[in-house]
């Protein structure tokens, strides 16, 4: 039965009707400690922002600091209702010395309703958080489980107005502020996949120009991050307005031609070539991206980076030839664009002595060693341990 009335008690908060809720509460008093999944009567009235509703609560004893099953108050529900009206009573009501400022109050994840207002783009609720912060020495220690502060959330989310707001000299949030796994706010603008993240690279990059070459916990800077999520656009900002060198190497001694080359990328690859990327770089594993894009079957992206480099096939560390990558890859059109266009030596081996045809056969493509054979690859050549293909 309770459930029927705490239902009824949703459906006049919805409707706003003040007079019928009241009614209602005074009639079936239980309601009050009524909670599903840990979310009273008040968090539903503050998310649709009813404040008369939510008085009434505040004066029945319920508390808007009071935490549902993820530990997120009132003031979080507020935030994501856009509840205006709520979140101004709120900050208005005293708190007792000692206790955490209404803005600060933490869910299970540590995120405040300050993070909530960055991350989902309440600039009006966000300015009256802001305006409510005391402690402007300690505000940067406002951080969620992983490190992250209200700006990494709104950089996130490419929320350039809330980044604007953040950056406001009295709140002394570092731009260049790092999380646990030393991502920067612009690290986190540079990889999201939201409209209107350049705007936010932009920004933050001009704030602080030499935070585009800081690096996270995997030594890769925003660039390699942007390339990693596939944002032309930011590649354009990073290269053309904020003066990104396209050649930096993560700890894997990977560039961000190696990034877009590998996941097929050429509008990007095209790009850092014309800002003098090379392919003559080499991962720790000794491979250069254009052995990555022969790899993946990225046809055009090959015959532009081989172009780059003199219009000749390259070779990794173990002396295999982006044509044997494409072998070793089962990658059939990629194959026949070498054998059509570079003309692969036949009996060439890498350092342990195996053909492209070792690797056919190794790979278990009979299409391959059919063909290889057909194009004039000895079947009868052994390998260093006297192995035959």
């Amino acid at each position: 039965m309770s459930n029927t009335y705490f239902a009824d008690a949703i459906t006049a908060i919805c409707e706003n009707d003040v007079t019928g809720f009241e009614k209602l509460i005074k009639q079936q008093p239980q309601l009050l400690d009524v909670r599903t999944k840990g979310r009273s009567l008040l968090t539903f009235a503050v998310l649709h922002d009813r404040l008369r509703i939510a008085q009434f609560l505040g004066k029945r004893g319920l508390q808007f600091s009071d935490g549902d099953d993820n530990g997120d108050t009132a003031v979080h529900w507020a935030t994501v209702g856009d509840a205006r009206k709520s979140i101004k009573y709120i900050l208005s009501l005293p708190r007792a010395a000692g206790e955490m400022q209404w803005i600060l109050l933490k869910d299970r994840h540590d995120i405040t309703p300050i993070h909530l207002a960055a991350k989902l783009g309440r600039t009006k609720i966000l300015k009256m958080f802001t305006a409510a912060v005391t402690d402007y020495d300690n505000f940067y220690q406002c951080v969620d489980r992983i490190g992250q502060s209200p700006l990494h959330y709104a950089a996130s989310c490419a929320r350039v107005d809330c980044c604007e707001i953040l950056l406001d000299e009295r709140l002394g949030l570092p731009i260049d502020q790092k999380d646990n796994n030393r991502h920067t706010p612009l690290m986190c603008a540079a990889a999201s996949s939201y409209p209107g993240a350049e705007d936010c690279v932009r920004l933050l990059g001009r704030r602080k120009s030499f935070s585009v070459t800081a690096r996270n916990n995997r030594g890769r800077t925003a660039l390699h991050l942007a390339i990693m999520s596939c944002n032309s656009t930011v590649v354009d900002v990073m290269l053309n307005e904020l003066g990104c060198t396209p050649e930096t190497f993560d700890n894997d001694a990977r560039t961000p031609l190696h990034y877009a080359a590998q996941r097929g990328q050429l509008e990007i690859v095209e790009k850092l070539l014309a800002g003098n990327a090379r392919n003559a770089t080499r991962d720790c594993f000794g491979v250069s991206p254009a052995h990555y894009a022969a790899q993946g079957g990225y046809l055009r992206v090959v015959s532009r980076i081989l172009a780059s480099a003199g219009g000749t096939d390259q070779y990794d560390s173990d002396g295999r030839s982006c044509f044997m990558w494409a072998v070793i890859a089962d990658q059939d059109e990629m194959v026949r664009h070498f054998l059509a266009n570079f003309e692969p030596d036949r009996t060439y081996h890498d350092k342990y002595g195996y053909t492209a045809l070792h690797h056919a056969a190794q790979v278990g493509s009979l299409r391959l060693v059919k063909l290889l054979v057909k194009e004039g690859w000895n079947i009868h050549v052994r390998n260093f341990p006297e192995r035959i293909s």
